[in-house]
């Protein structure tokens, strides 16, 4: 039975199905705790201005307009991928915090600490649009000749708008633990739900080694790295009749 039509077969097509359907460890964190922060495009200190000014002159109007934005930047998280997929992340020092990781020459995966309330770059933004319209029938004030020039990013920032978040760019933590039944995938829950040490399991030390260790992973080498940005400085004209 499909009880919501509107989720895109989303998964949520039983009386016992909601939100939290999806992978248990979605909901929780290394450190055990119920996942919970600013979600991450959380910009709590914003401001936009508008200006315009209108300037009649021998029957035909220019129209100046020119628009700033203020922006905070965004958080900035650590995710470990763990049991399943790849994009169930547990947000490694909660999230807006972010964990800063190395590879030493053996190959393990190093904290060097946390940057709290991590944050990208201030978004700031100018636009600039001039209209400028003719009358062309002086018995007919609807049919007009209009020439219109807009400027985004006037000024050309380069804003990263994110960054790659994934500590490792394949694989994932999935602790194993002995088969109970017929098609067991033998995930370890419990470890990865009770709280856990999160260098220890990318490193497969500590819990996570021994006879049921997990794999060692590789550090992405992206890490850390802005992967989107502010879009260029552009130009559009356009040249309409009005009637």
């Amino acid at each position: 039975m499909d009880t919501d039509p509107t989720d895109g077969n989303g998964g949520r097509h039983s009386p016992n199905n909601h939100r939290a359907f999806d992978l248990p460890t979605m909901t929780y964190l290394p450190n055990g705790k119920i996942d919970d922060g600013p979600l991450s495009t959380d910009r709590p200190h914003t401001a936009k201005v508008f200006g315009y000014y209108r300037l009649p002159w021998l029957g035909q109007n220019t129209l100046f307009s020119v628009s700033q934005a203020f922006y905070e930047g965004t958080p900035i998280n650590s995710c470990l991928a763990v049991a399943g997929t790849a994009s169930a992340c547990q947000w490694v020092e909660e999230r807006g915090n972010f964990a800063k990781l190395h590879r030493d020459p053996s190959g393990a995966i190093v904290k060097d600490g946390v940057v709290a309330n991590a944050r990208g770059d201030p978004y700031l933004q100018t636009d600039i649009a001039v209209r400028h319209e003719i009358r062309v029938n002086k018995d007919r004030e609807n049919y007009k000749l209009v020439i219109e020039g807009n400027a985004y990013n006037l000024f050309n920032q380069h804003a990263a708008t994110s960054y790659y978040e994934n500590i490792v760019p394949t694989n994932l933590i999935n602790p194993t633990r002995p088969k109970r039944f017929s098609g067991d995938p033998q995930t370890d829950w419990g470890k990865l739900m009770n709280g856990y040490n999160y260098i220890d399991a990318l490193n497969g030390t500590g819990a996570f080694g021994g006879a049921a260790a997990q794999t060692s992973l590789t550090l992405a080498s992206r890490y850390g790295l802005p992967q989107t940005f502010q879009i260029a400085r552009q130009f559009r004209f356009a040249l309409r009749f009005m009637f």
